[in-house]
């Protein structure tokens, strides 16, 4: 299964200045298209600005993508999930805590810890980033780590954490290239 650690940094957070929204935005579609292309089972935490995003970018492809993807969201989000969050088929609350924090790395933990990984994609990011490549990196070793630089955001700087020299993941803007290439062992 494939985990994917996406989203486009916030004005006034960090990893803001660093991003590029519009690669980020690219990025999160090819990787869509392609996993439903080779039918691959993703799970992801919906940020709001990437589950309909992939949903939709995903159903280009096949219809029926919603099937393919798990998608965890916290009970501290209640009534603020997009719309599409009802089209995937394996929706997975998480518990709220006692504040917003504590309920993402919640979530994330119970994210991470639950389903098998052979692969991790990070595309842009801010904070949760780092706090998810932690995880996989204790609940999953040995899952293989996709850093798309180009998007900048908190992607970028895994290349240094994991010592990747790949200049197709860390500069490329040939998503759908990168996503065939990378992703076709998992088919």
């Amino acid at each position: 299964m494939i985990f994917l650690s996406a989203s486009v940094p916030v004005f006034g957070r960090q990893y803001y200045d660093t991003s590029n929204p519009a690669a980020i935005t690219s990025a999160v579609k090819a990787f869509a298209k392609v996993c439903a292309e080779y039918q691959l089972e993703v799970y992801f935490g919906g940020h709001p600005s990437i589950t309909p995003l992939l949903l939709r970018t995903g159903m280009t492809v096949d219809p029926d993508f919603g099937r393919l993807v798990h998608i965890y969201q916290s009970h501290e989000f209640d009534g603020m999930a997009p719309i599409e969050l009802s089209e995937y088929a394996d929706k997975r609350w998480t518990k709220k805590m006692a504040n917003r924090d504590e309920s993402l790395k919640h979530m994330r933990k119970t994210m991470i810890s639950e389903l098998p990984t052979e692969c991790a994609v990070f595309i842009g990011g801010m904070e949760g980033i780092p706090a998810e490549a932690d995880l996989i990196d204790k609940y999953h070793p040995e899952a293989k780590i996709i850093p798309i630089g180009s998007g900048g955001g908190a992607a970028y700087t895994l290349f240094e954490r994991y010592g990747i020299q790949d200049n197709l993941l860390k500069d490329s803007m040939a998503f759908m290239d990168i996503f065939r290439r990378y992703l076709k062992e998992f088919n």
